[in-house]
């Protein structure tokens, strides 16, 4: 199975028709990763997308949405950026492409206990070939069940950064807490 933890998150960038980028390597580069979820992020969640609602479980070191708890691991890594945090997915299915590669999520606490949650994905064409141009990487098929491509880019901790910042290739998703 390619995604089990907030599958739902990928399901909701569907809906919008984007492109995901995949990394070579779980992001951001040099920093170590976290043993444990920060406090900060832990919780019960709630979020909607096109009046459909789902919950998140986060707790000490595990990840549960739609009933998948998916725990730290060699697949699952949890590093500080800044102060934020980026989840990296890696990819594990032989049969496509992007086995492998690491879709990464940027988690940040926000206010009345909201947590903000990025999925980095474009859905311009045009732009998706100006990020190949500066970043270097490819386009690389999905699996038929999620319908787009994937973008791969390789990209340096610098360049991480940079991407991170640029609102077109990022879909925020807002967790609410459950009361």
């Amino acid at each position: 199975m390619i995604f089990k933890t907030l599958r739902m998150f990928l399901l909701a960038v569907l809906a919008s028709s984007c492109t995901f980028i995949v990394f070579n390597e779980p992001m951001p580069t040099g920093a170590t990763p976290l043993d444990r979820v920060p406090e900060s992020l832990r919780g019960n969640y709630i979020y909607e997308i096109e009046s459909m609602t789902s919950k998140v479980e986060i707790g000490e070191n595990y990840f549960i949405s739609d009933s998948l708890p998916e725990y730290l691991s060699d697949s699952l890594i949890l590093k500080p950026f800044g102060e934020k945090y980026v989840l990296s997915k890696k990819i594990i299915d032989p049969k496509i492409e992007a086995d492998g590669k690491w879709l990464c999520y940027i988690l940040s606490p926000a206010k009345g206990g909201n947590l903000n949650v990025e999925v980095f994905c474009v859905a311009d064409t045009t732009y998706e070939e100006k990020l190949i141009a500066k970043y270097g990487g490819k386009q690389m098929k999905a699996p038929k069940e999620l319908g787009e491509p994937f973008l791969f880019l390789d990209t340096d901790l610098k360049q991480f950064k940079k991407l991170s910042k640029d609102k077109k290739v990022r879909i925020p998703v807002v967790l609410r807490p459950v009361e």
